[in-house]
């Protein structure tokens, strides 16, 4: 059974490189992502603490991959991935930062194709960071890899 937390019950327990899933967030590309891929995910991130403050980071269409704070998200799944936030894992997360949405990559993902080596989507921001393959990487297959290979799940209430 999934736990239902609220965001503030969760924050404490929330580590860098958690797994942020969304689901339903009414845009034509979250649209295309759910009927694409069979998934009621259309978008993930990662956890990153700093500090006090808690941040999502995130490859988005609008900014590439980019970082807001978690606070902003509203209600969310949360994966506790147990993941070893190393500095290497962490750099190779902000070595990231600004580069630019793979369109083409989130279309090869939607048909069942390969991705590129190198084009970055949410999906394959995640897999690259926490060293999942990327072939298939749309973000129900990350969430459903992690929670088979025994992370928690749960539904965070912003």
């Amino acid at each position: 059974m999934t736990a239902v937390l609220s965001y503030a019950e969760a924050r404490p327990d929330l580590r860098s490189g958690d797994v942020v899933a969304l689901r339903g967030r009414g845009s034509l590309i979250g649209w295309l992502v759910d009927a694409a891929t069979r998934s009621s995910y259309d978008h993930i991130g990662l956890v990153w603490r700093v500090a006090s403050r808690v941040f999502l980071l995130e490859a988005t269409p609008w900014a590439g991959v980019g970082i807001r704070s978690l606070s902003s998200v509203g209600s969310f799944d949360w994966i506790s991935a147990g993941v070893d936030w190393t500095p290497s894992r962490e750099d190779r997360a902000i070595a990231d930062l600004e580069k630019p949405y793979a369109y083409l990559d989130a279309l090869r993902l939607g048909l069942g194709l390969r991705p590129s080596r190198n084009g970055l989507v949410c999906s394959l921001f995640v897999a690259d960071v926490l060293g999942l393959p990327r072939d298939a990487a749309t973000p129900g297959y990350v969430v459903d890899r992690l929670t088979r290979a025994g992370a928690n799940l749960s539904h965070i209430i912003g």
